[in-house]
């Protein structure tokens, strides 16, 4: 999976996490919501700790990882974040 994403997106990850040594932000797949791939899941973010990391994507200081077990979400797809300045928070797209 190739992930990529804009500088304002990156910018808001930094403002809104405190990022320690170690961790990144853990993107997963999370139920109620949707993608154009999933119907019912959402993207889901948190704080954590890089491990049984499957995807690791690094710029700019800021870490960005998916887990072995988000497999079935993220399966087959490549995916792209983008900053959406109506919501004022980026938003997730998926490709093949």
């Amino acid at each position: 999976m190739k992930i990529t994403i804009d500088n304002h997106s990156i910018d808001w990850f930094k403002e809104e996490f405190t990022i320690g040594a170690g961790q990144g932000i853990h993107l997963f797949g999370k139920v109620y919501g949707k993608t154009t791939i999933h119907d019912g899941f959402s993207v889901g973010i948190e704080l954590a700790p890089l491990a049984n990391v499957r995807d690791q994507f690094e710029q700019d200081g800021l870490t960005l990882f998916t887990e072995k077990q988000d497999e079935w979400f993220f399966a087959d797809h490549d995916l792209a974040i983008k900053f959406n300045d109506s919501l004022q928070e980026p938003e997730y797209f998926f490709a093949e």
